[in-house]
């Protein structure tokens, strides 16, 4: 026999090489099938036929049809047609991205979302609202198993859509829906919240107590709210400072329009200084520089360039007093009268005398004042209530004593008799004896004529009483 020469390694391969004679000279023990082989595996051989991953899927399932979905019944795999609106079904997908799509239900993200049945064996529907909630709502369960979108506690609430009812006063709200415009809203009980009427435009609201409130007119300028005496409802008005209420202890001072003081001396003014630069007021003497000329007249004298006047501009009389006395007065009529001498030309117990003698001269008539009298004798007569006496008597010797005649003065007397009083007539001046007073004619008994009167002018010249006498008018 022949003996072939060794050519390769003896071995087990799964690829040889061989030469020109047919001989093994090399080989391989596995193959890479990403470059050792071609063509399909077909599945009777343990491959698919298939050369690419989807149509290696679609030869490995039953034929497809659309809208199905896989289904295996222990055994073998089919399709099942999948209605994605019919409540008995449900699909579940999951995206490249990672989302999970359930019928109406989606998970975004790779987390885990589980759902957990309670222990004990029961059934639970939950029905999902029909729309989108809003941001930062939650589901509420109705209790029947109704989801429905409302807000989460702490989030905001939109008042106009996101609640019904009326919030009660007890939970924070008003218990009203609606109000009287131009009024204010007021507890008319402990838990219960009102609406009052209109209040007045610019008014000030007035409480009302356990009744409704109010509110005051409307006040005019710079008027303030006051409150009556007595007490009340206040209204607008202006201040009255005369009530102590009103400025209370306080002094308003100087620099706010006060004087800055409660009490001052009698006789003072408060002004500002004499002289000298301006400075802040204070209570003083009355100065003649504070009176200007034209304005008033002072102590001293003024000098207003023009005819000066004293006296009233409507229908009131003017009064002249010393020692706070009435001395002399002017009716509105214009009449003047003095209660005390007039002097002219001499001084008059005030200051020197004058530098000339004075006259008296009236341009119309001068004349007193006449007594009258129809005493039983004696007759006092007071020559200061006028020089002119009219006696009414029918005594035989009767007797008149005169006091307070002036040196200088003419005095008349007049006795009238009712036809039989002819009796000599005594006559006493300023206390001296009947007998002092001189006659002429002779004193003697008077004659009744056809007036029943004698008639006495008398001068007193400061030492003795001079009469001349007429009768039987």
């Amino acid at each position: 026999s022949t003996t072939l020469a060794a050519v390769g390694t003896a071995g087990t391969y799964a690829k040889v090489t061989t030469d020109s004679k047919g001989r093994v000279i090399s080989g391989v023990a596995s193959l890479d099938l990403t470059t050792s082989v071609s063509g399909a595996l077909p599945i009777a051989n343990g491959g698919s036929g298939q050369v690419t991953a989807n149509a290696a899927l679609n030869a490995f399932l039953p034929a497809q049809s659309s809208s199905s979905v896989l289904q295996s019944n222990g055994t073998n795999t089919s399709w099942l047609a999948f209605d994605p609106v019919a409540s008995n079904n449900t699909l579940a997908q999951r995206s490249g991205t990672g989302v999970v799509n359930a019928f109406g239900f989606s998970i975004t993200n790779t987390g885990t979302i589980s759902i957990v049945a309670p222990a004990a064996a029961s059934t639970h529907t939950l029905t999902l609202p029909g729309s989108q909630g809003a941001a930062g709502t939650q589901l509420t369960n109705n209790g029947s198993g109704g989801l429905t979108w409302s807000s989460a506690a702490g989030g905001s609430i939109d008042l106009t859509s996101g609640v019904t009812g009326t919030l009660p006063v007890s939970r924070g709200g008003t218990g009203i829906t609606s109000g009287t415009q131009g009024g204010v809203p007021y507890f008319s009980a402990s838990g219960t919240i009102a609406s009052s009427g209109a209040l007045t435009l610019d008014g000030v609201v007035i409480g009302g107590g356990t009744g409704t409130p109010t509110s005051t007119a409307a006040g005019g300028n710079y008027t303030v709210l006051r409150v009556p005496a007595g007490g009340g409802t206040p209204a607008f008005g202006a201040i009255d400072i005369s009530q102590s209420a009103v400025v209370g202890t306080s002094i308003l001072p100087i620099a706010n329009g006060g004087t800055g003081a409660a009490t001052a001396t009698a006789g003072r003014v408060f002004a500002g200084p004499i002289s000298g630069a301006a400075a802040a007021p204070s209570f003083r003497a009355l100065a003649s520089t504070d009176i200007s000329a034209g304005t008033g007249y002072v102590q001293g004298g003024n000098t207003v360039g023009a005819d000066g006047t004293i006296g009233t501009n409507d229908n009131f009389g003017l009064i002249f007093k010393t020692n706070n006395v009435t001395r002399g007065q002017f009716s509105a009529a214009g009449a003047f009268s003095v209660s005390s001498d007039l002097t002219v030309g001499t001084a008059a117990g005030v200051g020197a005398a004058p530098a000339s003698a004075g006259k008296l001269k009236v341009n119309g008539q001068a004349w007193s004042a006449v007594q009258t009298s129809s005493v039983v004798s004696p007759l006092a007569w007071d020559a200061n209530n006028g020089n002119v006496m009219v006696w009414t008597n029918d005594t035989a010797g009767p007797t008149v004593n005169i006091t307070n005649m002036q040196a200088g003065a003419a005095y008349m007397l007049v006795v009238k008799s009712n036809g039989a009083g002819t009796g000599t007539v005594l006559i006493s001046c300023n206390g001296a004896a009947t007998a002092a007073t001189a006659f002429v004619p002779t004193n003697g008994n008077r004659v009744n004529g056809t007036k029943n009167k004698t008639v006495y002018t008398l001068l007193w010249d400061g030492t003795d009483c001079l009469a001349t006498w007429i009768t039987g008018y």
